[in-house]
C-alpha cells in the first residue's frame, strides 16, 4: 500500500485562519467546529457553543443549555 502523497504544496495556516477546532467523537481526528461531519470517517461532528464551548447534543437546539446563548442555524 502506497502512502498518501499530497499533490500540492502544504500552506502555512495562521492561528486566526483556523478558527475553532473540534475533535471527532468516533476517530478523534481534528476538524473545524462548524463542520457537520468528520472528513476522515463521516461521523457527525459535535456542535459547540461559540461562547462557552459546551457540546450541544441536539442539532436542532436554538439556545445553549449551559450559557443560554442564542444559536444560529446554518443549513
Amino acid at each position: 500500500m502506497e502512502p498518501y502523497i499530497l499533490k500540492t504544496e502544504p500552506r502555512n495556516i495562521s492561528h486566526t485562519e483556523t478558527g475553532s477546532l473540534a475533535h471527532c467523537p468516533r476517530c478523534s481526528s481534528v476538524g473545524y467546529a462548524g463542520d457537520k461531519f468528520c472528513a476522515c470517517c463521516g461521523a457527525a461532528m459535535p456542535l459547540l457553543c461559540p461562547h462557552c464551548r459546551t457540546v450541544i447534543r441536539q442539532r436542532i437546539a436554538l439556545y445553549c443549555p449551559h450559557c443560554g446563548l442564542g444559536l444560529e442555524r446554518k443549513e
